[in-house]
């Protein structure tokens, strides 16, 4: 008949016959976790869901090994929504993330985060589509900020590090090297008024030795500090004649 046997923590829930269980209801874990659905030899095995008591999260999906394998979704308690590829419980392969605040990612995964080829669209509107490592955006990625300005290039744990180019609103476009999401090195700058600068540069500002070009045809080459000509250099003016 009906009943439940308990066995190293797990309780065993169903139909019984002959002291060997035909019918299995669910599992009960230790803590409280609840499961219902395939097992193979008492360990969970083919497709079933499981709600975890020390968190309240519910997977759904297939099981292997008594481990979460293969496809499935987890609904955790703040609301965020994972659907895709698992392995040994952890999220990897390809899968769907959609956290609570309404950003969502859709890539590859390795080891319960994101890793890979991704994107991830922000809820204020922004997109990045590129390289992850560890959960963090890496190697190399495109990204549209909230605010129009478009970023191509390298990154290195989240942030624009080394080559990279940015087409900003305004309508100047920066061509050079970064350091954690600054100008910072060798790079080129075509301003938005057509002033062109091609020199290094220190915490978004010009700084070090570089050159000016001026839409009238002047040009300065020299040393630059705080984003202004300070130092030794030249400047050769373009007279036009009338």
């Amino acid at each position: 008949g009906e009943g439940a046997l308990t066995r190293e923590g797990i309780t065993y829930v169903g139909y019984w016959k002959e002291d060997e269980i035909k019918r299995l209801y669910h599992l009960k874990y230790p803590g409280g976790g609840i499961y219902k659905g395939g097992t193979i030899k008492g360990k969970r095995e083919g497709k079933g869901q499981m709600t975890f008591n020390q968190n309240g999260n519910v997977y759904d999906g297939e099981w292997k090994d008594d481990e979460m394998n293969g496809k499935g979704i987890m609904k955790f308690t703040d609301g965020s929504v994972y659907d895709g590829d698992w392995k040994n419980s952890k999220r990897e392969g390809f899968g769907t993330m959609r956290l609570v605040n309404g950003d969502v990612y859709q890539g590859f995964w390795e080891d319960d985060k994101p890793h890979g080829e991704g994107e991830m669209v922000y809820e204020k509107q922004e997109v990045y589509k590129g390289n992850w490592e560890d959960g963090k955006k890496s190697v190399r990625g495109r990204m549209k900020f909230s605010n129009g300005n478009i970023y191509d290039g390298e990154w290195r744990a989240d942030m624009m590090n080394g080559k990279g180019k940015i087409n900003f609103r305004n309508g100047s476009i920066y061509d050079g090297e970064w350091e954690n999401n600054m100008l910072c090195g060798q790079g080129v700058m075509s301003f938005g008024n057509q002033d062109l600068y091609n020199g290094t540069w220190k915490n978004n500002l010009r700084e070090g030795f570089g050159t000016m070009n001026f839409p009238n045809g002047s040009v300065y080459h020299g040393e630059w500090k705080r984003d202004t000509a300070n130092g030794q250099g030249t400047m050769e003016y373009y007279w036009k004649d009338k």
